[in-house]
């Protein structure tokens, strides 16, 4: 009897971690199947004019082999030429650039492994790198700035002491916006959601971020702030004064909780569901979109998140595309 008990016992444990297993391999087919999916309609938009910022080339290039942008053609360009020559053309009068465009065409400049622009690039903002921190006085442009160039490895290039300091005393104090990044207009501070969760990972990237006092109750007061805008679906955004796209703003989160090591998963609400349950159950449109406001922004975002939770996607052009 007993030996029938440790026998049912048994198999009930193998059949647990076999059903454990293909969940675990379905959320992962879900994943991939979403990432070519934004993918497709990141190239449809691409390929029928709609332009393709340095960022977007980015997420692109994270999927390796798995996305050729090389076969992209768009008038006879393909979206790599066509980035590169965007490059050129800032390089022209890089004055002209925002120092987030210099930083982020540098860092695509860098996964293709064109050294050449990305010092250039580099030069352009050193020289224009403030004595206490930043470049254009604009939190909008200076923290993807500091992002990118961490991303791309050249944040030591700059000074770290200043760049420090420029994201912790840009955080909100304010009762109602503490642990945010945002801007005052007309008197009045508006924090900005997805500046805070760049904000975040921009200091998660400093070096001796884990053992900084400072900069780990600045990364906690901003989660504090992000985690409030939860909603009943799982994703996480603002919704006043004005609605922000909800996938935009859950990517964003989904890429800042696994730099920092943490699992979305865990940030569940009332109803049990979390960012990951939003990306895979409601991210994409029934037209192939994703996100409100349904444009390459919002299904480059969406990319992001994806590849961040483990996507490889296997893109292939359509042949009539080639």
């Amino acid at each position: 009897m007993l030996k029938r008990i440790a026998k049912v016992a048994v198999t009930a444990v193998a059949v647990a971690l076999v059903l454990v297993g293909m969940g675990g391999c379905s959320r992962a087919n879900q994943y991939d199947s979403l990432a070519n999916d934004a993918t497709g309609y990141v190239y449809k938009q691409y390929v029928e004019g709609q332009a393709v910022d340095a960022d977007t080339a980015y997420i692109l290039s994270l999927a390796g082999d798995g996305i050729t942008v090389d076969q992209w053609v768009y008038k006879d360009k393909t979206l790599k030429e066509t980035v590169i020559a965007s490059i050129d053309k800032t390089l022209q009068n890089p004055a002209l650039a925002s120092a987030k465009a210099l930083a982020q065409q540098a860092l695509i400049a860098k996964q293709w492994g064109r050294t050449d622009l990305v010092d250039r690039l580099v030069a352009a903002l050193k020289e224009r790198e403030k004595p206490k921190g930043g470049f254009d006085d604009n939190i909008y442009s200076d923290i993807p700035a500091y992002l990118a160039l961490a991303r791309a490895g050249y944040l030591n290039t700059f000074n770290l002491d200043h760049a420090r300091q420029y994201l912790i005393s840009h955080q909100s104090q304010e009762r109602n916006a503490l642990g945010s990044w945002g801007a005052v207009q007309n008197g009045t501070f508006y924090p900005d959601f997805a500046s805070t969760c760049q904000a975040i990972q921009a200091l998660a990237y400093l070096p001796g971020a884990k053992r900084d006092q400072e900069i780990r109750t600045a990364i906690d007061r901003g989660l504090s702030y992000l985690r409030q805008h939860q909603q009943a679906d799982g994703s996480v955004y603002v919704t006043q004064p004005w609605a922000d796209d909800p996938v935009v703003d859950t990517s964003e989160i989904i890429i800042t909780l696994k730099l920092l090591g943490q699992d979305p998963a865990s940030w569940k609400n009332d109803q049990g569901l979390t960012p990951i349950d939003y990306m895979v159950n409601k991210a994409k449109n029934p037209d192939g979109s994703f996100g409100s406001v349904k444009n390459i922004t919002g299904a480059a975002k969406a990319l992001h998140a994806y590849v961040f939770l483990g996507a490889k996607p296997q893109f292939k052009v359509p042949a009539a595309g080639r």
